[in-house]
């Protein structure tokens, strides 16, 4: 017998947001593949530990609706799967690799 499940929305300010979590994830919805970061410091430890054969330039600029210390990224994920640019293990002694770090598939 299972229960089923109810969700409930909420409502939260990008302030609220960033004290709840350390990043946070967008899927662009007309452009398959792409997902938007956005990360305080703790939350790109995390990301660039996932990543560490890629080189992620954090962009300073999240607009208005996140504190200064958050950072941004734009990423094509099939791509940089397919570049074997993810860590399985999140293990941080991985050390970049310069032949796969260029595709990190930074959108333009």
């Amino acid at each position: 017998m299972s229960k089923k499940s109810r969700t409930k929305p909420i409502m939260l300010k990008g302030s609220d947001v960033a004290n709840m979590v350390d990043a946070v994830f967008i899927g662009a919805q007309d452009d398959p593949g792409w997902v938007e970061m956005y990360a305080d410091a703790k939350g790109r430890e995390c990301v660039n530990a996932l990543f560490p054969k890629a080189h992620i330039a954090w962009a300073d600029d999240c607009g208005e609706m996140l504190p200064r210390e958050w950072r941004a990224f734009t990423i094509n994920l099939p791509d940089v799967v397919a570049a074997g640019t993810v860590s399985t293990t999140g293990a941080a002694d991985d050390k970049p690799d310069p032949a796969t770090a260029s595709q990190a598939a930074q959108k333009q």
